[in-house]
């Protein structure tokens, strides 16, 4: 298009290969966001919100917080719960979730109903609290939830990523 063509005239690089990003639902009890307080530049809480959106691994969601931490100070509640909900993200894209809900008491986590989830190899990584369904995973949000739901997506991402690397 004219933007790419305009920027290859410019700077003669070529535009950045278009990402495929998965759509990711993430709804749970937690307030998430970069106050005001915290970070004051309106611009900069943008650049923020996109780098953080933009992290794929959860070292890339931890690089962008020790970088916060230098740059703003210690962060606020808020923000570690963005950052939190940051690194889910990245392990959901790994593991081909589509979304993560809060229903009921429970993270109901889904993955795609086309391929079922390997519950054999799932159910004994599993911390306890999560129940292994077909294409859903359901996780307790009783106390130590957070902790939970990490580790239920670790391993979700452990077996997922072996399995496909195990695929010719």
């Amino acid at each position: 298009d004219r933007l790419d063509w305009l920027r290859i005239r410019m700077t003669g690089e070529a535009p950045p290969p278009e990402r495929d990003v998965a759509t990711l639902t993430i709804d749970l009890p937690v307030s998430a966001h970069l106050p005001a307080a915290y970070v004051p530049d309106v611009n900069l809480r943008l650049a923020l919100y996109q780098r953080l959106s933009a992290a794929a691994t959860q070292q890339e969601v931890g690089e962008l917080g020790i970088e916060m931490v230098d740059r703003f100070g210690e962060p606020p509640p808020v923000v570690r719960n963005l950052l939190y909900v940051a690194s889910l993200r990245a392990l959901a894209l790994q593991s081909g979730v589509q979304s993560i809900i809060s229903e009921n008491g429970v993270a109901a986590v889904r993955v795609s109903d086309d391929e079922p989830l390997p519950r054999d190899a799932l159910e004994p990584a599993m911390p306890r609290g999560v129940h292994v369904g077909r294409s859903l995973l359901r996780v307790d949000l009783g106390d130590g939830w957070r902790e939970r739901l990490r580790r239920a997506l670790e391993s979700l991402a452990e077996v997922v990523g072996s399995k496909g690397a195990a695929q010719p």
